[in-house]
């Protein structure tokens, strides 16, 4: 298995070599390029581009740049906001926190309940409970998720009160935690509701793909009880298939954040992503997106050591 990482993170750095090239042309051919922030001011002058354009080294041929961009990201420089100023890096940081937190909750939401449902589903196969899973399920995962958080916030926060319309806590408490939960309420709602639908849908294929084989048959057949037979020996291998979706969806789940975190006036990454995307902040983009593409193969390096401890059949040898 340690060989197997190895080699793995091996392979993933050509990958996102390759990926960190395409990002860096790509903000190139963006309107106004790295310097579009600048650009958009109208008192600036031609004279004062072109100085910020020889200070930043946006001069030099392009293949020179990237690597001059690239050897200071791999020492952790992403350099300097284009609008506040500050270290990329560290606003990055400080932002991270507030994000993991809203999707450490939702992914927690989303696991349990979409697990529950389709294991519900699969042993309770074309019953009403099932046919009501099923129809919600569908009607959750055709949901703009935009809109959903506006129905939300209108009808929980606007007209009911019961919850607060935005912020991480309130402005007479203290931050506690009892405050934050209320906080989280709506926006973890809202991001849990595609992927407890999709989870759910894939877990009962899963499941009855499972209890169909021939040593589940077995497993009856020697008098095992209903729950033994589902729990111990249906469940665990009906979890494979939903861990590569899962790990998938992680970096999912930022993209996500950014619209809720945006709705909910969260303060984490996503809308940090948001202003830096209304602002043409090029440093900005390129860190949260570069940082993203790193979250994607250590998600996929994840899943597959995951495969191993759920199926002893699996082995990287």
């Amino acid at each position: 298995m340690g060989a197997y990482v190895v080699r793995r993170i091996l392979t993933s750095i050509p990958l996102l070599l390759g990926v960190t090239l395409i990002l860096f042309l790509l903000m190139h051919l963006m309107p106004g390029g790295p310097l579009a922030a600048y650009a958009q001011n109208p008192h600036i002058r031609p004279e004062d581009l072109a100085k910020i354009r020889h200070i930043m080294g946006l001069d030099k041929p392009l293949w020179m740049q990237y690597f001059f961009w690239l050897g200071a990201m791999l020492t952790g420089n992403f350099g300097a906001s284009l609008t506040s100023g500050q270290p990329v890096l560290a606003m990055f940081l400080s932002r991270l926190p507030n994000t993991l937190m809203l999707m450490g909750a939702s992914l927690v939401v989303s696991l349990i309940i979409g697990v529950l449902l389709g294991v519900a589903s699969a042993i309770k196969q074309y019953s009403a409970f099932d046919f009501t899973v099923t129809t919600l399920a569908f009607i959750g995962y055709s949901l703009p998720v935009f809109w959903f958080g506006v129905v939300l916030m209108l009808i929980f926060a606007a007209d009911l009160r019961w919850f607060p319309a935005g912020g991480i806590h309130s402005i007479a408490s203290h931050g506690g935690i009892l405050d934050l939960a209320w906080h989280m309420v709506l926006p973890v709602t809202m991001l849990s509701i595609v992927s407890v639908a999709g989870w759910s849908r894939y877990m009962r294929s899963s499941m009855l793909e499972v209890i169909r084989q021939d040593y589940v048959r077995m497993a009856r057949a020697k008098g095992l009880s209903e729950q033994v037979v589902i729990m111990k020996h249906a469940f665990r291998n009906a979890l494979i298939p939903l861990v590569t979706l899962i790990a998938l969806s992680l970096p999912g789940l930022l993209g996500g954040a950014i619209m809720t975190e945006q709705i909910f006036g969260w303060p984490g990454v996503g809308r940090l992503f948001f202003h830096a995307l209304a602002e043409s902040d090029y440093p900005l983009m390129m860190a949260i997106l570069t940082i993203s593409a790193v979250a994607v193969v250590v998600s996929n390096l994840l899943a597959d050591i995951v495969y191993a401890a759920l199926d002893p059949r699996i082995r990287y040898d």
